[in-house]
């Protein structure tokens, strides 16, 4: 069994914003970087989890990508850090 890593981030962002982009954060996330999400809408949290065959540098690139459309960013911008190579704690 492999070990698992986890990231949360804190949502300065109002829940509304999140809800209406959820999906395709969740594809960006789950489908292309093999990362499990999860959004507490309540505690304004989004949790990141590995899988077990998911490099650790792409919960780093998930958390950026994160961070950054909560900042504000756009959403085409702020995926634009998930494909980058050699990106690390930009934001």
């Amino acid at each position: 069994m492999g070990r698992y890593n986890f990231a949360k981030s804190l949502s300065p962002t109002p829940p509304h914003s999140l809800k209406k982009y959820w999906l395709k954060i969740c594809t960006a996330i789950y489908d292309e970087m093999k990362i499990d999400i999860c959004m507490k809408v309540k505690a304004r949290i989004v949790m990141l989890k590995t899988l077990s065959d998911t490099p650790i540098s792409n919960l780093q690139k998930c958390a950026d990508f994160l961070h950054a459309f909560m900042l504000g960013f756009d959403f085409t911008d702020a995926v634009a850090l998930l494909r980058l190579e050699g990106v690390r704690g930009v934001l």
